[in-house]
């Protein structure tokens, strides 16, 4: 698939970050972006992984969903996607999100844990209800078709990045 329509995921592969609904939502969204993909990177649970896989395959979307592992080089792979999603169950502060908007993208995210006090839904991205897959589904087909909009969301990202940088320096400390 071309760069310019991958979803790309920063989150170790867990139960409580929701990756089947990403899966749901990405064979929704190549019905009207044929080459749609979303790249996942992190480690984490190997039976979540493998679940997460068996799962893209039975949807038709196998080859589309990559569980890339750990990235040495988050800065180009955040430059070769479109979009940054995050679809947690329960999140604390998202440091990914943070990363997302600082590097210019636009970003979908589930309304869990301070996912709201980053991110502006209609602003930097979109916020969405906790698995609700056509939503999900609906933002990400939306910024992957309006490279406008996308490139406007990353925009606003960045410069509200810039403002929470401190905090999450403080947060990692």
């Amino acid at each position: 698939a071309e760069a310019g329509n991958r979803i790309l995921v920063i989150a170790n592969p867990h139960p409580r970050k929701r990756l089947g609904d990403l899966v749901a939502a990405l064979a929704v969204v190549r019905q009207t972006v044929p080459d749609a993909e979303v790249r996942v990177l992190g480690q984490g649970d190997a039976t979540e992984a493998a679940r997460v896989r068996a799962l893209a395959l039975q949807r038709g979307v196998g080859s589309a969903f990559v569980l890339a592992g750990v990235s040495r080089d988050v800065a180009t792979e955040l430059r070769q996607a479109r979009v940054v999603a995050l679809c947690s169950g329960s999140e604390g502060v998202p440091t990914a999100l943070l990363e997302a908007m600082a590097a210019g993208r636009p970003v979908v995210a589930s309304d869990a844990g301070h996912v709201r006090s980053i991110v502006n839904d209609g602003a930097e991205g979109f916020v969405v209800p906790i698995g609700d897959v056509d939503a999900i589904a609906d933002r990400l087909a939306r910024l992957l078709r309006d490279p406008a909009l996308a490139v406007a969301m990353g925009r606003r990202g960045r410069a509200r990045a810039r403002h929470h940088a401190v905090e999450a320096v403080a947060a990692r400390l």
